[in-house]
């Protein structure tokens, strides 16, 4: 190429950079007039305008509910950032409602306890909490759910899933056709220290296993019931694992009424008694690659993967939605 086509090449590339850089600038202008960061480094950005100064937050609880570091932004995992938005709401008091927006099979319960307690100290600092459950919100995101004022979801949300799973893999067999020997040393006395027997459902083991579930289902039975307009009764006779479309669970009185992020507003706003608020999203902060080209769906599957892992490894208990093979 010769000194005149290298010039014609370079002013071409030179315009398309100029172009590039300038539409790129006004993309920032145009959002940076509704969006802005808060010293908790949470993104508030404006949905819809509103002639009040009362404000309606809007907060993602997505993915399952766990606190995992392979998620984290500047520290805080997704419970961490879910309760760190609740906490914003409280404390503001321009805020006057929130919509809980919720997609999740589930989670560990004591994730799923942390941030429905945190929905409750929302509800007790005068706030109202609509829960919208979209795609999925079946048991640790149900359990998140019945904390709320009310409970709003389409037709076909899959919900329900009350109860308490674990999960424990037995390699014993496995171990002995590879001439692997687990030996435990504990310096407890008693029967029950390392829970060798949990396939025996007559042994010491599996009995004090099978507490812990109990435990923990009653925390979940204990949620509903201090929350929603069910008995006891009735709520035990749905807490058998089903899951639910959204218009079932209507019937059943697992949720308030049937609708979008629209009906979810108009309720916020109607129990709130506001007019024409201003609603806001509370999300976090995405690198400059995200903001561009979406959300990372491969951090979000690396979650579930290490999520599901934890299950098979580690001791625990989970509302967690799981289609057994």
């Amino acid at each position: 190429m010769d000194k005149k086509g290298c010039l014609i090449f370079g002013g071409i590339f030179f315009l398309i950079f100029v172009i590039c850089f300038c539409s790129f600038s006004f993309f920032l202008v145009s959002i940076g007039s509704s969006t802005g960061m808060t010293q908790e480094g949470i993104i508030e950005t404006t949905l819809k305008d509103g002639i009040s100064k009362e404000k309606i937050a809007v907060i993602d609880l997505e993915g399952v509910i766990i606190s995992d570091s392979s998620g984290v932004y500047n520290g805080d995992d997704m419970v961490q950032r879910v309760v760190k938005k609740l906490k914003k709401v409280q404390k503001d008091d321009s805020y006057k409602a929130v919509i809980l927006r919720i997609n999740t099979p589930g989670g560990t319960v004591f994730d799923s306890d942390k941030i429905a307690n945190e929905v409750i100290k929302t509800k007790n600092k005068g706030k109202i909490v609509v829960a919208l459950m979209e795609e999925s919100a079946t048991s640790g995101g149900y359990y998140v759910a019945s904390a709320a004022n009310k409970i709003i979801a389409s037709e076909v949300t899959v919900t329900g899933s009350i109860g308490a799973v674990s999960q424990i893999i037995e390699l014993g067999g496995l171990y002995e056709k590879l001439g692997v020997e687990v030996i435990t040393i504990t310096n407890t006395s008693g029967d029950v220290k390392t829970f060798e027997n949990i396939g025996d459902p007559d042994s010491k083991d599996r009995k004090v296993y099978e507490q812990l579930l109990d435990d923990n289902f009653d925390a979940f039975v204990n949620m509903i019931d201090d929350n929603r307009e069910l008995s006891r009764e009735e709520i035990l006779e749905l807490a058998d694992g089903s899951i639910y479309s959204g218009k079932r669970a209507l019937e059943l009185g697992l949720v308030d009424e049937l609708g979008d992020m629209d009906d979810a507003l108009d309720t916020a706003s109607c129990e709130a008694a506001l007019s024409n608020p201003k609603v806001i999203e509370l999300a976090d902060p995405q690198d400059f690659f995200s903001s561009l080209f979406g959300p990372s769906y491969i951090k979000s599957l690396k979650v579930i993967d290490n999520f599901n892992n934890k299950t098979n490894v580690e001791p625990g208990i989970y509302t967690w939605y799981i289609a057994v093979p």
